[in-house]
């Protein structure tokens, strides 16, 4: 199966076919859905931090926290049941 994310707008859900694709261990499929919500996952994770080098603070992702998302994400397609 061949689903570009440039297909789908960021505002549609996922067709039917990629998520059954993906639930049956399509690669590209499972791949297609990590980055549909991959904007989710990082907005999810954006933590403040304190530079004490120079007192200021910045928003930044919490890599760590966005890999753990992303492997629930993962295991939970793979594990869906219809």
């Amino acid at each position: 199966m061949s689903m570009k994310m440039e297909m789908i707008d960021e505002c549609d859900l996922l067709p039917y076919e990629v998520i059954v694709a993906a639930v049956n261990g399509d690669g590209e499929a499972l791949n297609t859905v990590v980055q549909f919500y991959r904007g989710n996952i990082y907005g999810m994770c954006l933590r403040n931090y304190y530079d004490f080098n120079t007192g200021r603070t910045f928003t930044g992702v919490d890599k760590h926290m966005a890999d753990e998302l992303t492997a629930l994400l993962m295991e939970a397609v793979v594990k869906f049941k219809f």
